[in-house]
């Protein structure tokens, strides 16, 4: 079965850690450029959550990404989901290279994309 590239903007599904510490399977957006994807073993990405989507009013820092209930978008997500963008995770780049096809979904567009690496580096505040 075919396996799609690792690259900025993809959505890959991983076991994360919630804030009680127990692991669940979640959306997570490659925010690592794809020219340091090449040369990095540890690559950026944000958890994407279905369960906060329906949180109102949304917090800034919820981008929402598009869906389609029969995976018919760029994304391929299937129900209601953002990016929260304090929710920063780290991915090792030869875990990712173990992933079924599966795990591999669609791609955000990069403008949505750009708002979502704009909104996280805003909570980070200023680079040292």
């Amino acid at each position: 079965m075919f396996v799609p590239p690792i690259c900025q903007g993809r959505i890959i599904w991983i076991n994360v850690p919630g804030k009680g510490g127990k692991a669940k399977r979640r959306p997570v957006v490659i925010t690592t450029s794809d020219a340091e994807i090449t040369a990095e073993t540890e690559l950026a990405g944000i958890v994407c959550s279905h369960t906060s989507a329906n949180v109102e009013p949304r917090p800034a820092d919820y981008v929402e990404i598009p869906h389609h209930p029969a995976g018919r978008c760029r994304t391929k997500l299937r129900k209601p989901t953002v990016a929260v963008c304090r929710w920063p995770v780290k991915l090792k780049k030869e875990e990712i290279a173990g992933l079924a096809a599966d795990d591999f979904g669609g791609v955000v567009n990069p403008n949505l994309l750009e708002k979502v690496i704009k909104t996280t580096a805003a909570l980070q505040g200023p680079a040292k």
